[in-house]
């Protein structure tokens, strides 16, 4: 804050402007009594200031009805940019101060502040406001070679929408908004300048007390206000106006900076009034092919013919041009699902990444740990197979082993026959030892070798009970009568052949129908060797001894 005694001198506030005359007058923040006061039907009464309070310097810039001077203040000692009229009469005063206090009660980062409104001592009015260094976005915009470069400073239009949607917000639009009027500082920032022709919508002004340019960049007195190339075709035509024509010249801008030249450029100056009443300029996409869809959306949109096809107002159009720049979805573009799924993937692209590698993080643990169980499956099953195998193959040889015994135990009770066989003829009690040593499981001795011998009876024994030639038969059944018949043949014992059994028969038949215990003679060789057995198998005649395990307890 700072403070002076001299005449003239005024206290400036963060939120106020003081301009004292005397101890009153005091211009305050914007109040509903202060929007009286700026309609134009009252014009408050502005101090004086003497000249030598500011060093004015050059000119920085001309307009249709004032210009703009560099100048320091020796009260702050601050470079300041002081704005005065260059036609003074009443009608140019009164909207020259309008100007000034519609302008002090915008305060937005991108609106040029105002620190004073005054008179010099001749009476002429001028405002002191914010000197900004820098060069507007129309110079900008010429010094680009490129699309690519053009398209960099799209962050300098956003900011100029969003200060006019904070204008629009306390119902003020600007109605001369261009490229030359929005100023890029040295350091990136961006303020929107000359609210000359600045209309509170509260109050009510006439239309045609206004001015327009014939050229592209000053503004002249006339029928309508503003600049051809950026007006609406409402504001062109001389009708009633609202936030919608800065909509449009928003977008009019956005078409300059896009495609490097302003719209209706190709009309001669004195006809571009009637060519924005006739139609739309020339096509976007024609001169900038390489324009994505949601871009050229957004500025057919703001620059729609009928108003209310456009933008309601600066904010919607900021906030379709923010989420343009935030690859979010634009809502003046219709999309396709392939452009939705786009932009989807394009605004969470961090997200979804983060996403898909934990996706293919977990498949890839649930593919490692679906093949690691199957692999323990697979061993399992194997190791099962091995397990079965190894059973039946177990259980195959525990079966061979069986069957080499049983056969084992067959050639040895078979064996075992023939000794006892053999051992009839000397000593059926030696038969019969040789018959126990017999395998239980092998078939009844006595189905080969006869029954168990039984003493016969006493009238028929043989004179010499010891007769080595004896035979299982006839020591295992009785002798038959003379008067029973002819005892039935019985089947020779294994090893002995049919011819041998009946000549080795130690019971034969006399003529006189007694028994004759004669013995007969051994049978040969060829047919021991060849007899089989009752039960039909070949047997052996004789194999040898017995084996110490099966010897009887009487050898």
């Amino acid at each position: 804050m700072a403070h002076s005694s001299e005449p003239g001198t005024y206290e400036l506030a963060a939120d106020t402007q003081s301009h004292p005359l005397g101890d009153a007058h005091t211009l305050a923040a914007p109040t509903a009594d202060f929007d009286e006061t700026a309609t134009g039907r009252h014009i408050p009464p502005l101090p004086q200031v003497a000249r030598d309070a500011y060093v004015v310097g050059q000119e920085v810039a001309q307009g249709g009805i004032g210009r703009v001077l560099w100048a320091r203040d020796r009260r702050l000692d601050r470079p300041v940019a002081i704005k005065e009229l260059l036609v003074w009469n009443e009608r140019q005063e009164r909207r020259f101060v309008r100007e000034a206090l519609l302008t002090a009660r915008l305060q937005h980062p991108a609106i040029v502040p105002i620190y004073e409104a005054a008179r010099w001592p001749e009476g002429a009015p001028f405002y002191a406001m914010k000197l900004v260094s820098g060069r507007t976005l129309a110079d900008r915009i010429d010094h680009c070679e490129s699309f690519s470069e053009r398209l960099a400073l799209l962050p300098h239009v956003l900011t100029a929408a969003q200060a006019v949607a904070y204008a629009h917000s306390r119902r003020i639009i600007h109605r001369d908004l261009k490229p030359a009027n929005v100023l890029v500082g040295e350091f990136g920032e961006t303020v929107v300048i000359d609210w000359g022709l600045a209309k509170d919508l509260a109050e009510d002004e006439p239309i045609a007390e206004s001015v327009a340019q014939a050229g592209e960049g000053l503004t002249i007195d006339g029928a309508v206000m503003g600049t051809p190339s950026y007006m609406p075709p409402e504001q062109a035509a001389g009708l009633a106006v609202d936030e919608r024509a800065d909509v449009y010249a928003l977008g009019a801008m956005l078409y300059h900076l896009l495609a490097a030249v302003p719209p209706y450029r190709d009309a001669p100056h004195e006809l571009r009034l009637l060519s924005i009443l006739e139609g739309p300029p020339r096509p976007l996409e024609q001169l900038v092919p390489q324009l994505s869809d949601e871009l050229a959306a957004i500025v057919h949109k703001a620059m729609a013919r009928e108003p209310a096809a456009r933008y309601r107002n600066a904010g919607e159009l900021a906030a379709d041009l923010e989420r343009f720049q935030t690859g979010r979805i634009v809502a003046a573009h219709t999309y396709s699902a392939r452009q939705l799924l786009r932009r989807y993937w394009q605004r969470h692209r961090p997200a979804l990444s983060i996403a898909a590698a934990a996706l293919v993080l977990v498949a890839a643990v649930v593919f490692a740990a679906f093949v690691k169980t199957d692999r323990a499956r697979q061993f399992a099953e194997a190791k099962e197979r091995e397990a079965v195998d190894a059973s039946r193959a177990a259980e195959a040889a525990r079966h061979a082993a069986e069957d080499a015994r049983a056969q084992a135990t067959a050639r040895a009770d078979g064996i075992t026959l023939l000794q006892a066989q053999d051992a009839l003829r000397r000593d059926p009690n030696q038969a019969l030892a040789w018959l126990r040593t017999l395998s239980p499981n092998s078939p009844t001795p006595l189905a080969c070798a006869g029954s168990p011998p039984t003493p016969p009876p006493a009238a028929s024994r043989a004179p010499s009970a010891a007769t080595p030639s004896t035979s299982i038969a006839s020591a295992s059944r009785p002798t038959a009568p003379a008067s029973s018949p002819p005892a039935t043949t019985r089947p020779p014992a294994c090893g002995t052949s049919p011819a041998a059994a009946r000549s080795s028969s130690p019971v034969t038949a006399t003529r006189s129908g007694t028994p004759s215990t004669r013995p007969t003679a051994p049978p040969s060789r060829l047919s021991r060797r060849t007899a089989p057995c009752a039960c039909g198998t070949p047997t052996p005649a004789r194999c040898g001894p017995p084996s110490p395990s099966r010897r009887p307890a009487s050898w």
